[in-house]
């Protein structure tokens, strides 16, 4: 299967569920974002300067907000498999292997 074909049927299933795929993409880029942030303040120079408890702190609130991010993308990814589950029946009755339809999710993903 060329990977144009795929890239093709893929950006079509965003474009008929951008619904769906909007509010997806901006949970997950802010609470990517989050993460980074606190990522970033954790290894800045001046907040390790200041004192350890700070840093500590940043610390912990780096983790907590990880372990927070990652189950909440998992969840709105779970979520949104449930709601195109039709769709992906439908790509087995045309003949798509389990292969080529991971295939389509990951480039859906990746866009």
């Amino acid at each position: 299967m060329k990977i144009s074909f795929i890239s093709k049927m893929a950006w079509q299933n965003i474009k008929s569920n951008r619904k769906l795929y909007i509010p997806y993409m901006m949970a997950a880029s802010t609470t990517v974002a989050m993460f980074i942030m606190m990522s970033a303040l954790l290894t800045n120079k001046f907040v390790q300067e200041r004192s350890a408890e700070l840093t500590s702190l940043f610390g912990m609130g780096t983790i907590v907000i990880g372990i927070f991010s990652l189950i909440f993308i998992f969840y709105t990814n779970s979520f949104l498999m449930k709601r195109r589950k039709k769709e992906l029946g439908l790509y087995s009755i045309l003949g798509l292997e389990k292969k080529h339809v991971n295939t389509i999710l990951v480039c859906v993903k990746l866009l």
